[in-house]
C-alpha cells in the first residue's frame, strides 16, 4: 500500500502554471455554473478555477494518477478522488450534503508555485455534525486538517 503523505508539496513549474491557466479558463468559458452550486460570484470564477486547476493538477502529478476533470466537468477529480483547494495554509476541506458520501476528498493548498497536499477523508465522515458551520457563504461542513489522513494512492 503507498501513501501520499501529508505535507507532500509539488512546485508547479512555468508550464504546469500555463497549464493550469488554460484549464481554469476553459472551465469559465465552458460556463460551470459556480454561482448556483456554491453562491461564488462571477467575477472571482477565474481565480477560484485557477486555485482548484492548480490543487488537481499537484495532486495528479503528486500521486501518477490521471486529472479526469481536464477538459470536462462532472465526476472524479484526480484518479477516483475529488480536489478542494484554497490559498488558506490552515484552510479546511469544505463539504456540502450533496457531495457523494462514499467518495474521497483531498484538501490542497495553494501558495504561489508550491501546491501542498493537506490530506484526504471519505465524505460520509466529513459530514460530522461538529464540522457544520453557517459561518460560510453556504452553509458547509468545515473539516479541519487536524481531522484528515494520509492518501491511499493504490
Amino acid at each position: 500500500m503507498t501513501l501520499l503523505p501529508i505535507g507532500a508539496t509539488y512546485t508547479l513549474s512555468a508550464d504546469d502554471a500555463e497549464t493550469v491557466r488554460a484549464e481554469a479558463l476553459a472551465r469559465v468559458h465552458r460556463g460551470a455554473n459556480l454561482r448556483q452550486l456554491h453562491g461564488i460570484d462571477t467575477s472571482q470564477r477565474v481565480a477560484l478555477d485557477m486555485i482548484g486547476t492548480a490543487g488537481e493538477f499537484a495532486l495528479s502529478a503528486l500521486t501518477g494518477a490521471a486529472w479526469t476533470t481536464r477538459g470536462k466537468i462532472g465526476g472524479a477529480d484526480v484518479g477516483a478522488w475529488m480536489v478542494r483547494s484554497t490559498t488558506y495554509t490552515s484552510g479546511r476541506l469544505l463539504l456540502h450534503d450533496t457531495d457523494e458520501d462514499e467518495r474521497v476528498f483531498c484538501l490542497m493548498t495553494v501558495n504561489g508555485a508550491d501546491v501542498t497536499f493537506r490530506g484526504s477523508i471519505l465524505a460520509r465522515h466529513g459530514k460530522d455534525a461538529r464540522f457544520w458551520t453557517t459561518t460560510m457563504r453556504n452553509p458547509c461542513y468545515a473539516v479541519p486538517q487536524r481531522e484528515l489522513l494520509p492518501l491511499v494512492v493504490d
